[in-house]
């Protein structure tokens, strides 16, 4: 049993961060360059993701227990609360979207369902200006889905409510519109409730989920539940919750626009991938950047016993230790749209990793922020 609840930022944190200052090898407009690094920073954040649930998964995380939402939040405010979710405060996720399993999942789905019916029957309550069903009670009616069944658990909500709202006037409307209502979901979302029969190759890409979700959204939302401790980790929190920044949030430390634009970056080790072409340039370009970082740290240490350490790191690829090939098959596609897509957009402004040179006179400030 598990003991202790999976932290991805430990471990990334022992990894370190580096500095690197990237230039684009063209003029380009300040749009130009504020767009680059929108992109970097949504291509930065899903490699960490990619890498964060892949190592879930090596650590004992079921892939049905890693969940996506289909909506994300505004980046321009803290929300400090993201960080673990219980069955106290699942209406956190309730509030921003509809979980999608990593692999197809009926505890999933019927949280899924739940918070369809929860939020449709709000709808007509409100509608009809009657007091609304408080979402703390929404780990009641996932538990009796999961349970019982996911259609005694909606019945019972549906009864409940109306039970409650049986002396208005409005009640023969009420129930009305929850049958229509009841009927327009089924419609819309019934499809899904095949998927969860499906064991094959294909069952992660028929449904509208979790892949879909992850391209389509720029910073998704994914979170990883231990079913032992019934308790969830949202994953890369470090990009989310300014209260858990550390080394490896991206941070953009200063721009130069004196022709050419050049930018200074901290970030995770990982950011190295996006931002060179080949798997060799990438690996060599890391051991360069951690191994000045650990000198200038810590000299007095042995730097033989931490490059051993480091290639150890460097070659431990989270997603290829994944013994599930459908999931690691899957998670490698992503890894690789993303790096792609990054590509492209690299391309567009022409831009290179800036080695730093000893010769530079450390006291020239011609290009300044």
């Amino acid at each position: 049993m598990s003991e202790k609840l999976f932290d991805d930022l430990t471990l990334k944190e022992e990894l370190g961060s580096v500095n690197l200052k990237l230039r684009a090898e063209k003029n380009i407009s300040t749009w130009q360059a504020t767009r680059f690094i929108s992109d970097l920073n949504t291509s930065y954040y899903k490699i960490e993701l990619l890498d964060s649930i892949a190592n879930a998964i090596n650590n004992g995380i079921k892939p049905e227990n890693i969940l996506i939402l289909n909506r994300s939040l505004n980046i321009c405010n803290v929300y400090s609360k993201m960080n673990c979710i219980s069955e106290n405060n699942i209406a956190l996720l309730y509030a921003i979207g509809l979980p999608y399993s990593l692999v197809p999942s009926e505890r999933a789905l019927n949280t899924r369902f739940i918070f369809i019916y929860f939020r449709i029957i709000n709808e007509v309550l409100r509608k009809y200006k009657l007091e609304r069903n408080a979402t703390k009670e929404l780990p009641f009616y996932i538990k009796y889905a999961n349970e019982k069944s996911l259609e005694e658990a909606i019945e019972l909500l549906k009864s409940k409510t109306l039970e409650r709202n049986q002396t208005e006037k409005v009640y023969e409307k009420l129930k009305e519109d929850f049958e229509k209502k009841s009927q327009s979901i089924e419609k819309n979302y019934g499809f899904e409730k095949l998927i969860i029969k499906k064991d094959d190759k294909n069952a992660l890409k028929e449904e509208k989920g979790f892949v879909y979700y992850f391209n389509q959204i720029k910073r998704p939302i994914v979170i990883a539940f231990d079913d032992d401790l019934k308790s969830g980790r949202v994953l890369c929190r470090n990009q989310l919750n300014r209260n858990a920044e550390n080394g490896t949030t991206f941070n953009l430390k200063s721009v130069k626009h004196n022709s050419p634009f050049t930018f200074d970056i901290a970030a995770g080790i990982s950011i190295i991938t996006l931002v060179c072409k080949g798997i060799k340039e990438a690996a060599k370009l890391a051991k360069e950047m951690k191994l000045k970082n650990l000198e200038i740290e810590s000299k007095e240490l042995d730097n033989q016993i931490k490059r051993a350490q480091l290639e150890r790191e460097l070659s431990s690829n989270q997603i290829e230790l994944l013994k599930n090939q459908i999931v690691k098959d899957e998670l490698k596609l992503l890894q690789e749209s993303v790096k792609e897509r990054c590509e492209r957009s690299a391309k567009l402004v022409k831009m290179s990793v800036v080695q730093d040179n000893p010769t530079e006179n450390p006291n020239d400030d011609t290009e300044n922020p």
